[in-house]
Formats: C-alpha cells, structure tokens, sequence
C-alpha cells in the first residue's frame, strides 16, 4: 500500500513538473513572439508593418491568456494600444489602454498604471479632448509622485503643458513646461531638455513673444548637436521655421523647411516627410504659388496613406481644399473637405475646423443658405482651441458683411481682435483689420474704416518684407478670410478720394 501511494505521488510529481516546464516554454514561446512584435513595431514605415506588428501582439496575448500570465498580458495590451493608436484608431487604442489600466491595477503595479494613463492622454488629445487628456495626465503624474518616480515626471509634465498650449492657456503651459524642464535637468535626461526647449519655442511663438522663441529654438537644438539625436533634428528645424513663417518671413521659413525635409528624407523618416510637404504647400499657398502648393498637397496625402496617418490625410485634404478655392475648383475642394471630415469622424476627432473651411467654400462660391446651416456660433463658447474660435467668428463675420449686416460683422470681428493682436498672427490680424474696416465702411464711419484700413495695410507691410518684387503681385492677390491681400490699399484709396 505504501509502495503503491509513492508511486502515486511519483507521478503527481512529474505531471506538475510537466505542467509546470510547459508553463515556462508557453511563456518564453510568448514572450519571444511579444519581442518579434514589439521589434516590427519599432521599425514600422507603413499600415503592413503596423499590422503585423499587431498580429504578432495577437497570438502573445492568446498564449498568455491561456497560461493566466496576466502581468505581460498587460503589457500586450498597452503595445496592441500603441498600434491602434498609430493606424488612428483612437477609440479602440483608449480601448485596449484601458485594459492595460485595469490588469495594472488590479495586480498593484502602479508604474505600469501611470504609462498606461499617460498614454490615454496622448490619445483624448488626438481626439481633440483635451480637458479629458488633462485628466488623464494628471493622473497619472500623481502616482509617479507617489512611487518617486522622477525619471517620468519631466514627460508627463511636458505633456500637460503641451495640452494647455493647444488651449492657448500661454501661462499654464509655461508653468508646466518650465516645471518639466527642472526635472529633466536634475535628472539629466539630455533629449527629454531637448524636446521641452522646443515646446517652450513654440509657446513662447504662439505668445507673438519671437525673439524668445528663437532663444529656445537655439539652445533646443545646440542640446540636440550634444546628443547628436539626428531623428529630433528634423522637427526642431520645422518648428524654427514656423517662427519665421509667423513673423511673415516666408522665405526664411521655407529655407528651414526645405532642410527640414532634406533630413527627414536622409533618415527616411516617412511621418515627417509627409508633414513636411504639408508644411512647405502651406508656404507656396500664402505665397500664391497655388500649382507648387497643390503637387505638394498630393505628396503629403500619398504618404500620409501610405503609412495610415489620418491626422496627417485629413490635414493634407485640407490644404488641398484651400488651393482648390484659390483655383476656383470649388466642387473639387467641397469633396477634399467632406473626406477630410469623415476621415477625423472615424477617429472621434474634432471636425470643428474643417466643418468652418467647408463654410468658406460655400461663401466663395457665393452659396450663403449653405454656408449659413454650417455655421453656429452658439457654440463658441463650447470651444476649446482660441484659434477655432477665431475661425469661426471670422466667418461669421465674413457671411454677415456679405448679407449686409454690419453690425453683426464688426461684432463678429471685434471678438478676434484680442487674440489676434496678443498672438501677433499677422494673417489673422489682416483679416480682422480688413473685416473691421469694411464693417466700420458699411455703418458710414468712414474714420473708423480708414483707420482699420491702414492697420490691415501694415499687416500686410510686415508679411510682403522680404518677398521678391517680381513675386509681390501674385503675393497680393492670395486671399485669406475672403480679403485679398491688395483689398485694404484698394478699399482705403478709394475712400480717401471719397473725401470725408
């Protein structure tokens, strides 16, 4: 009897060692195919390369499900998250965070928790939620308070001040940025600095506050020649770029643009290629090289869909719907928009912005019973980003001088006039100028209009410096919110020949 219970217990003994050694190679064999996964994505230039990336996470998160290893089961899922997030498929990306979140928390690990809940703020933010995205961060910045886990403090950080900036909350986002950038300092995260620097550079733009703009943008990038980060490089050169674009040095600007692009294409960096072409279109187009802006467009769009970039497609259709106004293709750029607006639908992103281009269309080709049932500007105060607002008002404005009603435009104006001039947007301050003048015309206060006249006039002074002669006609006759940029010096010469 006792011989026979050993024997018993013998093989109870090698069915648990069994059990147990088939445990282990269950889990290597995953955590192999998760190393394979997380390798194609890491190098992925396109969707076929996202996707098998997903594949691979796919059959790890089966073996692991079926082993009950729930740790790296979460960790799957945040990689599964990642390359929803990447093809643009914001809600299942929160989805699949999400997931991760609850095994994080469930088993304790709170810094896996805190990654997840960053991530999740990318995403709100992708979506155009960013009072969500704040949410997000802040939670997960508390529990890297927490566990002292200074290393993640200065991205997190970063993040929310990021957030604000896209809110145009200037104070908030320095206060959160400067704050970031003590950590990374302290604990000497070189490319972390890098990345703030440039963030700081873009607010301090964003402000109309360019010299200081320009001071960030150079100790950015004389930390990035330290590193020697070359991948960082591109986008730094982008954003330098858009100071001078702003500060109306159109030829500056497109000459770091262009070796922005240059390096991007050296790394063969696709995402930045793709926006770089946008970027550059956008600087023909305000220079009225339509035709050079448009082969631009459609270079963005075929890489953007290329890699399944949404973001990037529906900002490229964009574009391209400005160039066809210009053009006076207006069906060809009321279909670029309506893709542009399904495509940021599909991703629960905010089709504010297209929704009001789609409204320019219309009043450039004179519909105002369509372009009106697209505007609601009820909703202004419901809106975020200060920049959509001032679209939108603008427009308002423009359908109201349109149909006469000059009230409701200087009105509709005067609601842009803070933001524009605290900015120093100089093609939103001529828009304004210029839609306040012909209001001011409009109620015969004729030493209002002209007095607006000559401040759009000397927008337009500041964005034409530096434009070659034999390019400032085609310059001026580039319109923005309606105006051409030769309408105020018309508008105003006529009414001094009017008399008083």
């Amino acid at each position: 009897m006792h011989k026979r219970l050993l024997i018993i217990a013998g093989a109870y003994l090698i069915i648990a060692l069994f059990s147990l050694n088939s445990f282990a190679e269950s889990e290597y064999e995953a955590n192999v195919i998760l190393k394979q996964g997380q390798n194609v994505f890491a190098k992925a230039k396109s969707k076929d390369d996202l996707e098998k990336a997903l594949k691979k996470y796919e059959e790890a998160l089966r073996i692991f499900e079926n082993i009950g290893a729930n740790q790296p089961k979460g960790v799957v899922l945040n990689e599964m998250a990642g390359v929803f997030f990447s093809l643009g498929q914001y809600p299942k990306a929160l989805e699949y965070f999400q997931k991760s979140v609850d095994i994080s928390a469930e088993l304790g690990d709170r810094k896996s928790e805190a990654a997840s809940l960053n991530n999740m703020g990318t995403a709100y933010g992708a979506m155009g939620q960013f009072q969500k995205s704040v949410e997000l961060y802040e939670r997960s910045l508390k529990i890297k308070y927490e566990l002292g886990d200074v290393q993640d403090e200065a991205q997190t950080l970063r993040n929310i001040g990021t957030v604000y900036h896209y809110l145009a909350n200037y104070n908030k986002a320095l206060e959160y940025l400067q704050k970031a950038l003590f950590v990374a300092k302290k604990t000497k995260d070189s490319k972390t600095q890098e990345v703030i620097l440039e963030e700081l550079g873009s607010v301090s733009r964003s402000m109309g506050q360019y010299s200081k703009a320009l001071e960030y943008l150079d100790k950015a990038l004389d930390a990035n020649k330290k590193t020697g980060d070359a991948k960082t490089r591109p986008h730094m050169l982008f954003n330098l770029g858009a100071i001078y674009l702003s500060m109306g040095q159109y030829q500056k600007a497109l000459q770091l643009f262009q070796s922005a692009q240059a390096a991007s294409e050296k790394l063969g960096d696709i995402r930045n290629q793709a926006g770089g072409f946008s970027v550059l279109a956008s600087v023909y187009r305000l220079l009225g090289q339509q035709q050079k802006a448009s082969e631009l467009y459609e270079k963005s769009l075929l890489l953007n869909r290329r890699i399944n970039n949404v973001h990037g497609e529906g900002s490229a259709l964009s574009g391209l719907a400005n160039v066809y106004c210009a053009l006076k293709r207006y069906d060809d750029a009321e279909q670029a928009i309506q893709e542009a607006i399904s495509i940021y639908q599909g991703i629960g992103g905010s089709t504010i912005r297209l929704t009001d281009t789609l409204a320019n269309v219309y009043l450039d080709r004179g519909d105002l019973i369509k372009a009106e049932s697209l505007i609601n500007i009820d909703d202004l105060s419901k809106i975020n980003s200060p920049a959509d607002r001032c679209s939108l008002a603008s427009t308002n404005g423009r359908l109201a001088l349109m149909k006469n009603d000059f009230v409701l435009s200087l009105e509709s104006y005067q609601k842009n006039l803070e933001w524009a001039e605290d900015s120093h947007d100089l093609e939103a301050m001529f828009v304004v100028y210029t839609g306040m003048a012909k209001s001011f015309e409009g109620l015969n206060n004729y030493q209002k209009a002209v007095e607006y006249y000559k401040k759009a006039i000397k927008s337009v002074n500041e964005l034409s410096a530096g434009i070659p002669d034999s390019e400032l006609a085609l310059f001026l006759q580039v319109r923005s919110g309606g105006f051409a940029r030769s309408e105020p010096a018309t508008c105003l010469e006529r009414l001094e020949k009017k008399g008083p």
